[in-house]
């Protein structure tokens, strides 16, 4: 069945004699995939990348599915569509055909979506799921797909015209501009954990920053309190981790005019524009589509936290104790910092810090040096004893001669991850011989450290989910970011403290062990963490 990018791609190089002698030996479909990979791209590409991209597409799996490909580069190669170039390490494959920006626009992944409202989802599995690794048949939340499917935005005219930032799709000026009057709508699919994902490019709720502050809500309201975009205005300043009180105090100092300019140094220019706007929108009683943001403040060891009934890991992720605003990369750096004698920042902290409790030993080894390494391990000792419960608990069930393990939320939505074994091979032409990867679905052992990352993932899209269905507004989210009317600020803080707090008693790691297992495991939790979460301040922040 064609898609739409099928016919648009088919209406370019319908004519092309190029074309036409692939499509005779290979079919229609596998040629346009050839076409669009390679000539639309306008980009070299790794061999390897290339021939396992078109032998998945001949339906071949694993080793067999790289060596269709090859076959297909090279039967192809003298067609005058691309060359394929080596030295004495690598080989590419190098497009020669050109297309002009009109045409390599009309193939933008946009077209995968038509920003109409999409039809109501039903049973068909296969459709919801982002990649054929993802496929199953197990059950799925439709609800929150058919809900969060069904909110329209608009484009934010003001801020698509007067910010670009860095990173930005090719075509993006030119596919918002076409969106200038219409309704948007967003398609979601989920992966194989039960994360979430808002399908399109350059236009996507779930993009960058500056690509997410282009939209707002269609369904526009007058706000009701100001206090919510002073937070928003400190939060895009960068000030996300003060006091609600200190944020709405710097804030109220800042001018709120039409002719305003952004502070130096401001994290988030044109989201502090549009609270700006905002505010003046508030002051004259005119509606806003206006959409804020909040973010949980380190999800996964929230989770943890609350999956182990630990007060100590609570504490230091804003679960335990309303007066203060923690930020526990923060705080790490600030201990290896004393440790090393030499500066270390929340940045350098966070990524290793979080990966860490999803059992990484690479990722901190690659960010700090010998001494840092030391101090690091040393700094984290004992400081979050939840989260290294959750993962000496769940690395103990990992099952190495499973070829998948499943196990389900507290919505019934299953989570089902197959196990994919990196395996690596050899492949030689024109005596240039380069390595490639393949992955075969069978059980190992080494594939433990896995498990904690993809329970921990498929919690916070259980958590996402609910916040969607139990809202009573219009709410999307970016993961563990939440993204609503500023009128709704106070309900969605009670929505996220509610629904993590219902981790404790209903889906702790007994739940999470008994589903993978069918057997009980009768680990000791704390329940009265949930009292605690149930009157904290910054869980989401």
């Amino acid at each position: 069945m064609k898609t739409l990018r099928d016919l648009q791609l088919l209406s370019i190089v319908d004519s092309s004699k190029e074309y036409r002698s692939i499509e005779q030996s290979y079919g229609m479909e596998l040629s346009l995939y050839l076409f669009d990979m390679i000539c639309m791209s306008q980009k070299n590409i790794a061999f390897q990348s290339a021939a396992m991209q078109l032998g998945l597409r001949t339906g071949a799996h694993a080793k067999a599915a790289f060596e269709k490909g090859a076959k297909i580069l090279v039967n192809c190669k003298d067609l005058g569509i691309y060359a394929l170039k080596s030295n004495e390490k690598t080989m590419w494959v190098r497009p020669l055909l050109q297309f002009d920006e009109n045409e390599r626009f009309m193939l933008d992944p946009v077209n995968f979506e038509t920003h109409e409202v999409p039809d109501p989802v039903t049973k068909k599995t296969e459709d919801l799921l982002l990649s054929k690794f993802s496929q199953h048949h197990r059950p799925l939340n439709l609800d929150f797909l058919n809900k969060i499917n069904a909110i329209p935005f608009k484009l934010d005219v003001d801020i698509f015209f007067n910010f670009v930032g860095e990173n930005m799709p090719i075509t993006y000026n030119k596919v918002t501009s076409d969106y200038i009057d219409k309704d948007i709508y967003f398609e979601w699919k989920y992966d194989s954990r039960g994360r979430s994902y808002s399908t399109g490019y350059a236009l996507n709720v779930q993009g960058n920053k500056t690509v997410r502050s282009i939209l707002s809500l269609k369904n526009k309201q007058v706000i009701k309190d100001i206090e919510p975009l002073y937070i928003a205005m400190a939060n895009a300043r960068g000030f996300d981790d003060w006091t609600w009180k200190r944020r709405i105090k710097w804030a109220e100092k800042q001018p709120i005019e039409h002719s305003f300019t952004i502070p130096k140094g401001t994290k988030y220019p044109e989201r502090y524009a549009k609270a700006m706007r905002a505010m003046l929108d508030y002051q004259d009683g005119i509606p806003s589509g206006y959409v804020m943001e909040l973010d949980a403040t380190a999800s996964g060891i929230q989770i943890m936290a609350a999956i182990s009934g630990c007060m100590k890991t609570g504490k230091e992720v804003n679960l335990v104790d309303p007066k203060s605003r923690k930020d526990v990369y923060k705080t790490l750096a600030r201990e290896m910092t004393r440790q090393v004698k030499h500066k270390i920042t929340r940045d350098e902290c966070k990524y290793p810090g979080m990966t860490h409790y999803y059992n990484s030993i690479a990722t901190p080894k690659e960010v700090f040096d010998t001494e840092e390494l030391k101090a690091f391990y040393k700094c984290l000792d004992g400081k979050l004893p939840g989260a290294e419960l959750c993962m000496k608990k769940l690395n103990h069930y990992w099952n190495p001669a499973a070829k998948y393990h499943t196990w389900t939320l507290p919505d019934k939505h299953v989570a089902f991850v197959r196990t994919m074994t990196s395996k690596e091979s050899k492949y030689t032409y024109d005596d240039v011989t380069v390595n490639y990867m393949y992955y075969v679905n069978e059980g190992n052992k080494t594939s433990f450290r896995s498990l904690v990352p993809n329970i921990i993932h498929s919690i916070d899209g259980y958590i996402a989910r609910q916040m969607i269905l139990r809202a009573t507004f219009e709410l999307v989210h970016v993961h563990d970011c939440f993204l609503f009317h500023p009128n709704y600020f106070e309900e969605v803080k009670h929505l996220y403290r509610e629904i993590l707090a219902e981790l404790v008693t209903d889906y702790n790691l007994n739940h999470i062990i008994q589903s993978l297992t069918g057997k009980w495991p009768n680990i000791p939790i704390d329940t009265k963490l949930q009292g605690y979460i149930l009157k904290s301040e910054y869980a989401i922040s």
